[in-house]
């Protein structure tokens, strides 16, 4: 894997970030059964924004394709946007949307995606933070002929709420829970998710 890239500083509060990179996998034979090696490139660009008000605005574009076994390519193209509000002190909300259009060679279609979401995040008491969000995530995937599947769409609606407590000055603990409704037009891809996760970070 290589990856490289620049970031420019076109005013105080305004900078833009270039980056690429390429990546191969190759594969080893196993007695009769093979796969050709595989190659990934990515590049993006964004420009970021600090205001007083807001810590943070970026926006920003991305593509990268695959290239599976099968010779087939999947290119995507990606555009992202990311903002943020310290509505208050200690009250900081986040928001975010992403557009994914992926395109396959081989049988010339493609899946789309639209994401959007938002986090917050609220300080209680000292070293104590609520957290709480929404991820809605809709995707229209392509027809798999090959294999005789019909379109498919589904929807997911992910919440997400738990607390983050900072132990002293190089320790953060987190518990999160997290419910996913995913809905279907193909009934066996429907399902309920509830997922509880407790992490710990140490900060130098």
């Amino acid at each position: 894997n290589v990856l490289g890239g620049v970031q420019a500083k076109f005013t105080p509060r305004i900078h833009g970030t270039f980056q690429g990179g390429y990546s191969t996998t190759m594969f080893d034979d196993i007695g009769e059964l093979s796969q050709d090696d595989q190659s990934d490139f990515v590049a993006e660009a964004s420009i970021s924004a600090n205001f007083s008000h807001q810590p943070l605005m970026t926006v920003g574009y991305r593509r990268y394709f695959v290239e599976n076994d099968f010779g087939d390519t999947l290119l995507t193209d990606n555009a992202f946007a990311r903002m943020g509000f310290r509505v208050a002190r200690g009250f900081i909300v986040n928001l975010f949307g992403d557009y994914i259009l992926e395109g396959r060679a081989l049988y010339d279609d493609e899946t789309t995606q639209k994401i959007f979401g938002m986090d917050t995040e609220v300080e209680l008491i000292k070293n104590l933070t609520l957290l709480a969000g929404y991820n809605y995530r809709r995707r229209d995937f392509f027809a798999q002929n090959f294999i005789g599947k019909s379109e498919r769409q589904e929807t997911n609606h992910i919440v997400s709420g738990g607390l983050q407590y900072k132990i002293g000055r190089y320790l953060l603990l987190r518990g999160l829970y997290t419910y996913t409704d995913k809905r279907s037009n193909v009934a066996e891809q429907e399902f309920n998710r509830n997922k509880f996760t407790a992490t710990g970070k140490v900060i130098f």
